[in-house]
């Protein structure tokens, strides 16, 4: 004989029963959370980004990447610019969400250590300009933005894939569907595998959609890959309608916000990161669960 500490939940068409849970990012203990109390969320450090640079556990970090503390410094910048935040941001951060970016900075550092496996990505980013100028690839252009938009989409699809072949590097397109115009570009990333709108195109952005206009968000995966949580949370926050990604291999990936999240998933790290790795070899499966669970609608174009 046991006891159970499980609650039963009634199910409600429409309603989320664990939605104030989710919000709290399931940091709540089981009895707060039935007693209503407030959640407990984590204090933030306090430290600043040039302080947690000294820390002796970043200097580890730094030493087994072999990288110096300024590269360090550097990257995790840049990857809170690729966040949509600045180092102003850091101090308010808690300590386990700093160790966690530096964990994902120096995995990236430590992928490109040494000079051959930097320049075995850039060989596979080369990208066939032949494939991407053709007819069956305009037509899915064409699918992806409509009979419209399309024509400028793919000439500028063009235009930033044969700027960033052979590169890490990203760039980033906003259009506005109702006017038929881009309204933003940024083809200065300093960053690999990072695309970031800087203000001029972010408030160009906000001006469409206060307009009641639809907006759309192109960039490039020189790696091909799905889009990172960073690119769906920049189409949500934005206010986009939806996400383009121009692969590298020739492929279009195009992303939307299609449901709320259902009980016991949240669009965060944690829940990004298991179902890639459970659907690691199926990416129809992981498109698939991605809808169904975290509500991020998901297809490729090839």
């Amino acid at each position: 004989m046991w006891n159970c500490r499980c609650t039963l939940v009634a199910s409600i068409p429409g309603h989320d029963a664990f939605g104030e849970r989710n919000a709290s990012k399931l940091e709540t203990s089981h009895e707060d959370w039935k007693a209503g109390r407030d959640p407990k969320r984590p204090k933030p450090s306090g430290r600043s980004l040039r302080e947690f640079v000294e820390t002796p556990a970043t200097e580890r970090a730094a030493q087994r990447a072999g990288v110096s503390k300024t590269r360090v410094r550097k990257a995790i910048a840049d990857e809170l610019r690729r966040q949509g935040r600045t180092g102003r941001d850091f101090p308010s951060m808690s300590r386990a969400e700093q160790q966690s970016l530096l964990r994902d900075v120096m995995e990236r550092e430590q992928h490109f250590k040494t000079a051959a496996a930097r320049r075995d990505a850039e060989r596979m980013a080369v990208v066939d300009m032949g494939k991407v100028g053709g007819k069956p690839y305009r037509k899915n252009v064409e699918e992806v933005f409509g009979k419209d938009m399309a024509p400028l989409a793919h000439e500028d699809v063009k235009r930033m894939l044969g700027h960033r072949s052979g590169t890490l590097y990203e760039g980033i397109y906003a259009y506005d569907l109702d006017s038929g115009v881009r309204i933003g570009s940024e083809t200065s990333q300093t960053a690999t595998f990072s695309a970031s709108i800087v203000k001029k195109p972010s408030s160009s952005i906000e001006e469409a959609r206060g307009a009641g206009h639809h907006v759309v968000i192109m960039h490039n995966h020189p790696g091909s890959s799905m889009p990172s949580l960073e690119d769906i949370r920049r189409v949500r926050n934005g206010g986009a309608s939806f996400g383009v990604i121009a692969c590298h291999d020739g492929s279009i990936i195009k992303f939307s916000i299609a449901n709320q999240p259902i009980g016991g998933y949240t669009l965060d790290k944690a829940t990004m990161d298991r179902f890639g790795g459970l659907y690691k070899d199926d990416e129809k499966g992981l498109f698939a669960a991605l809808e169904a669970c975290p509500g991020v609608r998901v297809e490729r174009f090839a």
